[in-house]
C-alpha cells in the first residue's frame, strides 16, 4: 500500500502544499453557502453552482461519490439551521416545501446511482468479492432487486471486512495510519512504514486491503486497539454535539463547518473513514477543528 501512496506523487509535492493551504477555504465554501441560502434566502447562485460543479465532477469522472458527498453536506447543513424540518414537515408550507425537496434530491440521487452502477456493472450478473468466495446474483432487468441488493452490499461488507480484522496480526501506525495522505506525510518526512498496519493484513485473512470496505473503525485501528475505538466514537459525538450547539448559540460558521464534516465523517463510518481519505481537505479540516477547539478553550478560559 506503501507504494501506490507514492505512485505518482513525487514531483508534486508543491502542488500539494498549494492544495492543503487553499484546503480551509474549500471547505467553508459549501457549508457558507448552504447556510446563507437555507437561512436568509441569499447567495443560492453560488450554492447551486457549487452543487453544480460537484455534478459535473462527477459525471465527467465516472464516480458517484461526489454526489453522495454533496447532498450529505447540504442536509447536515440544513439539519443545523432548521433542525426540525424533518420532524414538523406538515406544520406551515416551507416545512412541507422542504421535506419535499429533500425527497425529490433524494430520488434524484439514487436513480443516477442506479443508473452509473447499472452501466459499469455491464453485464455482469454474478459479482463476487475480490480475496474470497463470496458471490451474488445481479439482475438489472429488474430495479428493485438491483438496488436492494446493491444497498445491502454497501451496507454490509464493511462490517464483514470488520469481522475479518479481528483475525489480524498487524502494527500499529501511532496516529498517521487512518489517513492515507497521514500515511503519504509519514513516510516522505520520517521514513515510517504502514505495510504491516490492520487494514493491509486484510489481505492475510480473507478480505482485501483495497477496492472494498472494511468500515471506518478498521482504518481507526491501524492506530489504537479495537476495543478503544467506541471510546474514540463517543469523542467524536461530543464533538459533533458541541460543534451544534456553538452552531446553535452563536451562529458561527466555523462551528457549522465542524458539525459539516463531523456528521459526513460519522455517517459514513459503516463503509470507510470518508473524510480522512481526501487527502488534503482533511488536513485543512484537522487544523480547522483545532482552531475551534483553542478558541472555545480560550473563550472559557476568559470568562
Amino acid at each position: 500500500m506503501q507504494s501506490q501512496l507514492k505512485e505518482g506523487r513525487e514531483g508534486r509535492a508543491w502542488l500539494l502544499v498549494v492544495k492543503i493551504l487553499v484546503a480551509p477555504f474549500v471547505l467553508f465554501a459549501l457549508p457558507y453557502f448552504a447556510y446563507r441560502f437555507f437561512k436568509f434566502r441569499k447567495d443560492g447562485f453560488y450554492f447551486f453552482l457549487i452543487v453544480f460543479a460537484f455534478f459535473l465532477m462527477s459525471v465527467f469522472r465516472g464516480t458517484d461519490k461526489e454526489v453522495f458527498d454533496v447532498f450529505v453536506w447540504s442536509i447536515a447543513v440544513l439539519i443545523a439551521v432548521r433542525p426540525l424540518f424533518l420532524f414538523v414537515p406538515f406544520r406551515n408550507l416551507t416545512n412541507f416545501k422542504y421535506i419535499t425537496i429533500f425527497v425529490l434530491v433524494l430520488v434524484v440521487v439514487f436513480s443516477l446511482f442506479s443508473y452509473k452502477k447499472s452501466n459499469r456493472l455491464g453485464e455482469v450478473e454474478t459479482r463476487c468479492y475480490s480475496g474470497t468466495d463470496i458471490c451474488y446474483e445481479l439482475d438489472r432487468s429488474d430495479a428493485t432487486q438491483f438496488v436492494t441488493v446493491m444497498g445491502y452490499s454497501y451496507l454490509t461488507q464493511g462490517y464483514y471486512g470488520l469481522s475479518r480484522a479481528f483475525d489480524a496480526d498487524y502494527d500499529y501506525s501511532w496516529g498517521m495510519g487512518h489517513s492515507p495522505s497521514l500515511q503519504y506525510l509519514g513516510a516522505a518526512l520520517f521514513d515510517m512504514q504502514f505495510d504491516d498496519n490492520l487494514v493491509s493484513s486484510l489481505d492475510d485473512v480473507g478480505w482485501v486491503s483495497r477496492g472494498q470496505w472494511s468500515t471506518g473503525f478498521v482504518w481507526l485501528g491501524n492506530d489504537i486497539p479495537l476495543a478503544v475505538i467506541p471510546l474514540f466514537i463517543f469523542f467524536a459525538f461530543f464533538l459533533l454535539s458541541w460543534s451544534y450547539r456553538e452552531f446553535r448559540e452563536t451562529q458561527e460558521i466555523l462551528a457549522l463547518v465542524v458539525f459539516v464534516y463531523g456528521f459526513y465523517n460519522l455517517l459514513y463510518m459503516p463503509l470507510n473513514l470518508q473524510l480522512p481519505k481526501t487527502g488534503d481537505l482533511y488536513l485543512g479540516y484537522l487544523f480547522l477543528l483545532l482552531v475551534f477547539i483553542f478558541r472555545k478553550r480560550r473563550r472559557v478560559a476568559n470568562c
